[in-house]
């Protein structure tokens, strides 16, 4: 049978077969008058279609075919405009397909139905069989319950009686211009006395009912409604015809030159679901659609294109892409554009033909839903964007374009990458600021970045770190090897993702200055995106640098307020039994040449600073100290069968803070802060001479001796050795405030104002340091009191009350906040500056305020 969407409606008028369709149905009716009385009454079809099958084609080669059995139904028309009989627009029809589109006309008879029956059943049956499962056929109707010209008593319903399909479908009116309605399995027209038009008050049965569901076969059974009284005559003709959604392709227009890639839309699909995207396109065959309605630059149109999943693409290297499927006995087919021409038809572009879950083509061999798929990306050095296309169906062969049977096509943009691997490098020092002697690591790691900026594993990885003059080498471990001659690192190889480290260790032989560690990456067997392996570039994220500045003296204490005074310093401690250090005084054990140290004793050992007479130490006399040493220590031969040994920091009696080694010969010893004191340190490293603040707490307010004590230990006691032992302290002016006020008018008296209402009075705060030293960043602040008011302008400083003043502004910003006072209001709180104050100075703020 030919294509019946192709056939376009006549005219009645100048139809000569409409003409006769229309003798025909006046005869059909008047031989059911004839032989209304004959309980089994058989009329013979006028059309030569009679109970069928019509096969109706779609695109691809999904069909349906409709087929009617019963004495009383005939298909009278296999090939006739929808809106022949009844008139529906596609304003009533939903999706608004043509009104003219192709359809089939059914004409059952209410012959044997009596009028005082609401209901005349099983006048015959009409099936609709689809070659394949599709989803949420449409069925489009016009002129349910309507004779052609004249109404009839009798009009058609449709009531399922049985189906194919994953389940129980349903039924939903898609358009609600029209007059069908759902009543449970059943459809109807709204008004069951209606005219025979679509578009009267007393409408005809039209419009568009959704099948809810995938489905192959539905089967209804045609009953007639009682809609009046009077003589069962008139047939009840009308049409209908079935569309089916589609699926299309979303990749730019170049793909789908003649016509794009659809599918009709059931029961193969991939991944999750599908989309329907064709609202305004009408299943004709005779007219391809072409670019696909969705088409767009970067084939996202589809938000269901989730099918296939793909793994990182790279130039030259086999990798896979997963793509989910369902629907028995599918076929898939894909290509990817590699050229990036434009199209899907160049020779190697398609990668799967004709592809079975768990059979051919799919490389897991697995039925398990999806298809596995292996493609190697053509080779080349550039990174490069292209389009790939998978069809699912049914079919065997099909292109990458044109309309097909029932399936889904998805498009994807993917990127393609070159081989290459995008390593970087860091390199940290484990101190910045060690002493000549002391032990310092240099850790470098080689990063390989993760996929897709590295897409392969790179070999041969090699790292030039030559060692800077001022640091001797001892030992490396970590990964590859190191060789401390050359300078090389073997780092070996790194997938994307991976790293690998070392850590150098050596001794620090420099005596001042800044020691400088440049290393860079200098091999690897692939391509690196943004750096070039042994260039020098520093700009570049495989070459790192680390430094350090040698410790020659720790430097004083910032004070915030006053000035630094440096207490006391050792000198050279000579080799015996004393030390030479002005003021100190030692027991026998602290020996040493330049250093105090103690090693290997039994008894207790002092080393004590007494010269101390007169000194503020903390905060209850404004001020703060700070002691700053030196120090090594050891464990004792053998380390394994050393004895702990502590050295403990005192003032005045009271410790502050005590070092412990390790009792089981290991090289960390901890660091304990007592009585409110802090520092710098929690661990000390065996053999590193290390730089050790101890900042004393604010309790300490007198004076006394610095004191060094080792507690007694064993011939096997871990040793001791101290340098450079200062004590810093922030001495702090003494400060006193004076605030004194004066009425200067009140609108009244001239000669003895009074602070009345409205007067205006002066205030001058003077800030003085009385000793023992300057004092530094000077703040003063003044809160006025609510029932006085700032007169703006007014305020001045000067050295005195008395003095001649400076004119301040009321802001705190210019040229006069440092002149060299500054003045400032915020609110009712006044605020005077000065950076420096001698001993023996002051400076004054005044300002004027009027009484509330």
């Amino acid at each position: 049978m030919s294509d019946k969407f192709q056939i376009e409606a006549k005219s009645m008028e100048h139809d000569p077969r409409a003409q006769l369709r229309t003798w025909l149905h006046a005869l059909f009716a008047a031989i059911l008058c004839l032989c209304a009385g004959f309980a089994n009454a058989n009329q013979t079809p006028s059309s030569s279609s009679g109970t069928g099958p019509v096969t109706k084609t779609y695109p691809g080669t999904t069909t349906m075919q409709v087929t009617l059995s019963g004495s009383n139904a005939v298909i009278f028309d296999d090939a006739i405009a929808l809106n022949a009989i009844g008139g529906v627009t596609s304003a009533q029809l939903s999706p608004a397909i043509s009104a003219t589109t192709d359809s089939i006309e059914i004409d059952v008879s209410p012959s044997g139905c009596s009028t005082a029956t609401l209901r005349c059943a099983n006048r015959g049956v009409m099936t609709l069989t689809f070659s394949q499962p599709v989803t949420n056929p449409i069925i489009h109707i016009s002129g349910l319950g309507a004779n052609r010209s004249s109404t009839t008593l009798f009009h058609t319903s449709l009531v399922m009686t049985s189906w194919t399909a994953s389940a129980k479908p349903t039924f939903t009116v898609t358009n609600s211009n029209g007059n069908l309605s759902i009543s449970g399995d059943e459809i109807r027209s709204t008004t069951i006395n209606g005219q025979p038009s679509c578009t009267t008050t007393n409408k005809a049965g039209c419009g568009s009912v959704r099948m809810n569901g995938t489905i192959t076969s539905v089967t209804f059974q045609l009953d007639m409604l009682m809609g009046g009284s009077g003589t069962a005559t008139n047939v009840d003709g009308w049409n209908f015809t079935v569309s089916l959604d589609e699926d299309f392709g979303d990749a730019p227009a170049s793909y789908d030159p003649t016509a794009a890639a659809s599918h009709i839309v059931g029961g193969y699909y991939l991944g999750a679901g599908v989309s329907v995207e064709n609202a305004a396109v009408t299943n004709v065959l005779a007219t391809p659609v072409t670019p696909s309605p969705i088409a767009n630059a970067t084939a996202s149109s589809d938000a269901n294109d989730d099918g296939a999943t793909f793994g990182t693409l790279v130039r030259g290297v086999a990798s896979t892409i997963d793509v989910a499927v369902t629907g028995s006995g599918g076929r898939l087919q894909g290509w990817i554009d590699w050229a990036g021409d434009g199209v899907f038809t160049t020779a190697g572009d398609q990668i799967a033909t004709n592809a079975i879950d768990g059979g051919a083509g799919d490389t897991d061999g697995v039925a398990n839903g999806v298809i596995r798929l292996s493609v190697t990306p053509p080779t080349g050095t550039t990174q490069v964007t292209r389009f790939a296309r998978f069809r699912w169906s049914a079919a065997s062969g099909v292109g990458p374009t044109g309309r097909a049977t029932v399936g889904e096509v998805e498009d994807y943009q993917v990127t393609i990458y070159p081989q290459r691997a995008d390593l970087s490098l860091t390199k940290t020092v484990s101190n910045s600021n060690p002493t000549n002697g002391s032990t310092v690591n240099y850790v470098l790691t080689v990063i390989s970045a993760a996929s897709p900026t590295s897409t392969e594993t790179a070999t041969g990885i090699t790292v030039q770190d030559t060692l800077p003059s001022g640091f001797s080498f001892v030992s490396a471990t970590g990964t590859g090897t190191y060789n401390g001659g050359t300078g090389v690192w073997s780092v070996g190889s790194l997938a994307p993702g991976a790293s690998a480290s070392i850590t150098i260790t050596g001794t620090v032989t420099a005596t001042t200055g800044t020691v400088t560690n440049v290393a860079q990456v200098t091999a690897s067997s692939l391509t690196d995106p943004d750096s070039t392996p042994n260039n020098g570039v520093s700009s570049e994220d495989d070459y790192a640098t680390a430094g350090f500045t040698v410790a020659t003296a720790m430097a004083a204490p910032v004070c915030p307020v006053g000035t630094t005074q440096q207490i006391i310093s050792n000198g050279t401690f000579a080799s015996g039994t004393g030390p030479s250090w002005t003021n100190w005084s030692a027991s026998a054990i602290w020996t040493g040449t330049g250093v105090a140290s103690v090693n290997n004793d039994t008894t207790s050992g002092t080393l004590t600073q007494s010269g101390l007479s007169g000194l503020n130490f903390g905060p209850g006399s404004g001020g703060g100290a700070v002691i700053q040493l030196s120090q090594w220590w050891r464990n004792g031969a053998p380390a394994t069968g050393s004895t702990s040994a502590q050295l403990t920091v005192s003032v005045a009696g009271t410790p502050y803070a005590r070092i412990t080694t390790d009792p089981s010969g290991g090289t960390t010893a901890s660091v304990t802060y007592l009585n409110g004191a802090s520092g710098n340190l929690t661990t000390i490293t065996e053999f590193t001479y290390t730089g050790w603040r101890i900042n004393l707490p604010s309790t300490v307010s007198g004076t006394g001796a610095l004191t060094f004590t080792h507690a007694p230990g064993g011939g096997t006691s871990d040793d001791f050795e101290i340098d450079n032992v200062t004590l810093y302290t922030c001495q702090p002016g003494q400060l006193t405030v004076t605030k004194i006020s004066s009425v200067l008018s009140d609108g009244v008296s001239t000669t003895n104002p009074k602070a009345i209402p409205g007067a205006v009075v002066r205030y001058c705060i003077l800030v003085e340091n009385t000793g023992p030293v300057p004092a530094s960043n000077v703040v003063a602040t003044d809160s006025l009191p609510a029932n006085v008011t700032f007169v703006a302008g007014s305020m001045a400083s000067g050295g005195s009350c008395a003095a001649t003043l400076t004119a301040e502004d009321d802001d705190g910003s210019g040229a006069d906040e440092s002149d060299p006072i500054g003045m400032s209001i915020a609110g009712t709180t006044v605020t005077g500056i000065t950076s420096a104050l001698a001993v023996g100075a002051g400076f004054a703020m005044v300002l004027h305020a009027t009484v509330n």
